[in-house]
């Protein structure tokens, strides 16, 4: 009830919204036409947006059946069969919304997949919201880390390695973005640890290169990131 009656964030967008895709055989997160990495960057899930579903691949095409996360999960869609004559089953699918950023810089994505890691990693966030909301019906849009699990091997593939996807809950904001009192600062603090780790990799000591032998590496840099980037 705390989830219906007391979220106010709109989740409806004017198609701005940027697609975020995860690798699991590297365990990279990219978003956007031009795949920006963003692996370990913090991001606001907008609560409401939760939904889970089905989703049908047939011959590199999907058929979505999903609702909000509030509602039962809907009929299962149908087995078909593709063009090869092999019939294709639809899975469990989850999904969300999220924004990374703040203000005119912040940016509003979305990450929907039927993968058993996507699901696992979703479910569990939603169990620590479930938790949260018995006693707090403010503070509940929780705020996460991309970032992956320890690999595993692909039982269909032999030497193939597999990265589960994780969220890491690492705190909670209300519907305005204010962050929980109960952790507020912690969320500043790894985000100036972050940034402070990428200034050392950006500049690097003047004594790196006579050390090693070798020019130091130039870190790629990553392009701004605007509330409208493609």
């Amino acid at each position: 009830e705390a989830l219906k009656d007391r979220v106010k964030i709109n989740t409806t967008s004017s198609g701005n919204i940027q697609h975020i895709r995860y690798d699991s055989y590297s365990g990279d997160w990219t978003f956007g036409k031009d795949s920006e990495e963003i692996t370990g960057e913090i991001v606001t899930i907008i609560t409401n947006s939760i939904v889970h579903g089905w989703h049908r691949w047939v011959d590199r095409e999907v058929f979505k059946r999903m609702v909000s996360f509030l509602d039962d999960l809907p009929e299962k869609p149908g087995n078909v069969e593709d063009r090869k004559g092999k019939v294709q089953v639809a899975n469990e699918a989850r999904g969300f919304q999220c924004v990374m950023g703040e203000g005119e810089d912040s940016v509003q994505m979305s990450w929907e997949h039927s993968t058993d890691g996507c699901r696992r990693a979703i479910d569990n966030v939603l169990e620590d919201m479930m938790a949260r909301a018995q006693e707090e019906a403010i503070f509940l849009y929780p705020v996460v880390k991309l970032g992956n699990d320890k690999p595993y091997e692909n039982s269909y593939k032999d030497g193939e390695m597999i990265y589960p996807p994780t969220l890491e809950v690492v705190g909670w904001r209300d519907a305005d973005g204010n962050d929980a009192p109960d952790v507020a600062g912690k969320i500043e603090d790894k985000t100036e640890a972050k940034a402070d780790k990428a200034n050392a990799e950006n500049n690097p000591p003047e004594d790196e290169e006579k050390e090693n032998g070798e020019p130091p590496k130039r870190q790629r840099r990553r392009p701004r990131l605007g509330a409208n980037a493609d």
